[in-house]
């Protein structure tokens, strides 16, 4: 029977039978998860890990190269694995610049009087400025200012440099009092 023990540098290897006790002291694999990484949103990154025999990643993948593409920051950990059965994990961190275009607008809903005026702001973060704004009246400004005689949906998309977002609105017009 044998029995493997990880100790941080060392690997050992007990074999225990009836004649005789041996240790073997082997050396433990070397995890390297790659230098950190730097990618622009929406982007991607090739990981490369080496030092061992077999490799599990946080992703759950098992080659030594994997290709992600986070939203996000991200810390991503490989364990290897020694053909000896010992074990040893590295990180490696993939840093992202920019975030996901959001857009909001100012109020999902808004009531006005018939013959009022409402102002209808987009609000947009993330992304990559410069954004462009279409109002579902044609407008192209991040505010509009609109007097509806009935109620009245208004959709605005927004457009930076790599994506797009949609965001809704409605404008409920009362009679007047």
């Amino acid at each position: 029977m044998k029995t493997f023990v990880c100790i941080t540098l060392l690997c050992v290897i007990f074999s225990i039978n009836a004649v005789a006790q041996t240790m073997v002291i082997r050396p433990a694999p070397t995890a390297n998860a790659g230098m950190d990484a730097y990618v622009n949103y929406p982007g991607s990154a090739v990981l490369t890990a080496t030092g061992g025999g077999s490799y599990v990643w946080s992703t759950g993948e098992t080659t030594s190269s994997i290709k992600v593409s986070p939203s996000i920051t991200t810390v991503y950990t490989v364990t290897v694995t020694s053909s000896n059965g010992c074990t040893a994990t590295d990180d490696v961190t993939v840093s992202v610049k920019g975030s996901p275009l959001q857009i909001a607008v100012d109020r999902s809903v808004r009531t006005i009087i018939k013959g009022d005026f409402a102002t209808l702001s987009a609000i947009s973060s993330g992304g990559t400025a410069p954004y462009s704004y279409v109002w579902s009246t044609g407008e192209v400004l991040p505010s509009i200012t609109v007097s509806p005689t009935v109620n009245t949906y208004y959709t605005v998309t927004v457009t930076d440099t790599q994506s797009i977002a949609t965001a809704n609105t409605i404008v409920i017009v009362q009679a007047k009092k």
